[in-house]
């Protein structure tokens, strides 16, 4: 971070999320890891928003494999996206299966299966693996054009969307991570902050305000409700929108936010009542009421 963490009495959000670390752990850990699982969290999305709503942006589910060699490629359309239920970049998006080298896919999956089960022995936020990650097919996204849809980072403090944050060249075309990534953020009136989150941003770089704002504030409203912090990633895909994940500790909790004042404010928004108490008095605090 390039410059110490006060961990005891923490204000800014960079001390704040490592704070949540500790926490999602000790008090989130069932529900984290429910919704963690690409898989399993299309049943959470379709119990907050209700069953029209929620099934409306959950994107095709062609397939759930509980290992890669039971893929039936012939029975997949041509272009498609595998994922690791449990898994951060582990993706393969297919734009023709006629090109694709099968053979190399599932061996590819095997292994990004076997250190997702192994993740949540070493892995610092190992609470959101349980050991049994699959493997999901869905429809490959795409606009009109053949382009990625935008994707549009929520990030809402207690149930409240505070920031919309929006990457531009995160997707390479065979799925990998992209190298030279722009990253703009916007106010809850989709005004451009010049500020940067992890990443530079770019005036130059446009996205129009959504015409369908207030549907994605909702849904993001709905689906953070249960947590102090997370980052609810949708895509707009010709304004509609299509759930992506959920993401509770960004970046790791290692997001250098500039200009400091900003981290600040961030901070001011997500209260963690009770930080040195014992976990019995942060349950008594923090749980929902039922």
């Amino acid at each position: 971070m390039g410059r110490s963490l006060n961990l005891d009495n923490p204000s800014t959000f960079s001390e704040k999320i490592y704070c949540l670390k500790v926490l999602n752990g000790e008090l989130r850990a069932p529900l984290i890891q429910r919704c963690y699982d690409k898989v399993n969290v299309r049943d959470y999305v379709v119990e907050k928003l209700g069953q029209k709503r929620g099934e409306a942006i959950l994107n095709e589910l062609y397939g759930v494999y509980d290992r890669p060699e039971d893929i039936d490629f012939n029975q997949l359309p041509n272009a498609f996206a595998l994922k690791v239920t449990q898994s951060s970049g582990f993706n393969v998006l297919c734009l023709d299966k006629n090109r694709l080298d099968k053979s190399e896919v599932v061996q590819k999956l095997k292994d990004w299966q076997r250190i997702s089960n192994m993740m949540g022995d070493f892995s610092e936020e190992g609470y959101i693996y349980d050991g049994h990650a699959r493997i999901c097919c869905e429809r490959y996204l795409r606009q009109e054009d053949g382009s990625v849809p935008p994707d549009i980072r929520i990030y809402c403090f207690h149930g409240v969307p505070r920031l919309f944050v929006c990457d531009f060249g995160t997707t390479n075309d065979d799925g990998s991570h992209g190298t030279h990534i722009v990253r703009n953020v916007y106010d809850e009136s989709w005004n451009l902050l010049e500020v940067d989150l992890g990443r530079p941003h770019d005036p130059s770089v446009v996205m129009e305000k959504p015409d369908n704002l207030d549907e994605l504030i909702f849904v993001a409203r709905k689906l953070s409700e249960d947590f102090p912090f997370v980052r609810v990633d949708l895509y707009n895909l010709n304004e509609s929108i299509i759930f992506g994940e959920l993401t509770w500790i960004p970046m790791g909790g290692n997001c250098i936010i500039s200009p400091l004042s900003f981290d600040r404010e961030m901070g001011s928004w997500l209260d963690i009542p009770n930080w040195h108490d014992p976990i019995e008095t942060k349950r008594q605090v923090q749980e929902p009421t039922r």
